[in-house]
């Protein structure tokens, strides 16, 4: 869409809207590579800033029933009813895609693509549907844009913690991360998804190995 508009005095520009009866959605669109330093990692958090500014803005104009019902009208001609205003942060990669704390809920372009086309989590032994149903329905999109819905509960679910320590000057730094343990979130795949197909023998085979590689750490 990449539409522009002005609120309040403000510049403003749409680059995704979805509507449905009872939803609006309001995507913004930053396509930053998955970053290899520390400078490029700040860089990635600057696109998701500047994005939060304009959903910030955008959220605002359409709850507005005066701004919406003559964007509605010029724009898209059809009836600017009030709507649930939904907002989405979309990334060209993975690094923030589950942070959680956020005014707009940050997504990477693949798993959301993923939703919209076959709701399949796949890995080389099993495969899985995220879809509540055997088709796609617009629930599933707003599942996967909430913070506690199916998918990032997933994978936050499936995350380890750990400590990272920085020295410099004499002083040291610990702080706390996080790394995606695959064991972890094929279990809940398994558990709390519908079953597409599954290679039983190669399954047991992986999870006796990652069982004997945890108990030799």
């Amino acid at each position: 869409m990449n539409k522009k508009f002005k609120y309040k005095g403000k510049k403003g520009e749409i680059d995704v809207l979805v509507v449905s009866d009872l939803d609006l959605i309001i995507i913004e669109c930053k396509g930053p590579l998955v970053p290899t330093s520390n400078f490029e990692m700040r860089a990635t958090f600057e696109h998701i800033e500047k994005s939060q500014k304009q959903l910030d803005l955008s959220k605002e104009a359409f709850e507005d029933d005066g701004f919406r019902n003559n964007f509605f009208k010029d724009s898209l001609h059809i009836d600017g009813k009030r709507r649930n205003v939904y907002t989405c942060t979309v990334l060209g990669n993975r690094l923030f895609s589950i942070w959680s704390g956020v005014r707009h809920p940050i997504r990477n372009i693949y798993e959301l693509d993923m939703i919209l086309t076959n709701g399949e989590i796949s890995s080389p032994f099993a495969k899985w549907s995220i879809w509540k149903k055997e088709k796609y329905s617009h629930t599933d999109l707003l599942d996967f844009l909430r913070q506690d819905g199916v998918f990032i509960k997933l994978m936050q679910d499936s995350m380890d913690s750990y400590f990272k320590k920085l020295t410099f000057a004499g002083k040291t730094i610990q702080y706390e991360s996080y790394m995606w343990n695959i064991r972890k979130l094929l279990l809940l795949c398994d558990n709390e998804l519908r079953l597409l197909e599954k290679n039983q023998e190669e399954w047991n085979i992986f999870f006796e190995i990652s069982e004997e590689q945890m108990n030799t750490v």
